[in-house]
């Protein structure tokens, strides 16, 4: 009898509680604080009902030591407070062939923005 090993690709960062958050604001964190200030790669999240309690569960690939590393450091609670000031932006998921999906921007929005700076106006 063979036995086929289950390999899970992506580990869990951090977990916390979506009561007053949107996914837009997720998708702000990732891209605009994760992605460009701190210069993370390859993160991505899935909502889930834990006991009646809606969470997000932000992921990584397993290979990714620094998000993996920031994220030990930080509580729940830190993460949750700093989703809660981002301003919601539309984004969208880029699914790789090994089934992990990343938060990525979605190009209308970039378009659209660097139009609107272009002219003087704000997005």
């Amino acid at each position: 009898m063979i036995f086929s090993k289950n390999r899970k690709i992506t580990i869990d960062l951090i977990s916390f509680s979506l009561k007053y958050i949107s996914t837009g604001q997720i998708g702000c964190y990732i891209i605009e604080f994760l992605y460009k200030e701190l210069g993370f790669k390859h993160i991505g999240y899935q909502i889930e009902n834990i006991n009646g309690d809606t969470r997000c569960t932000l992921i990584t690939l397993k290979d990714n030591k620094v998000p993996i590393q920031y994220f030990k450091d930080r509580c729940s609670g830190m993460i949750e407070e700093k989703v809660k000031t981002m301003k919601p932006i539309p984004h969208k998921f880029n699914k790789w062939q090994n089934g992990f999906e990343e938060v990525a921007v979605e190009e209308k929005f970039v378009l659209n923005k660097e139009i609107s700076e272009f002219k003087g106006k704000p997005v």
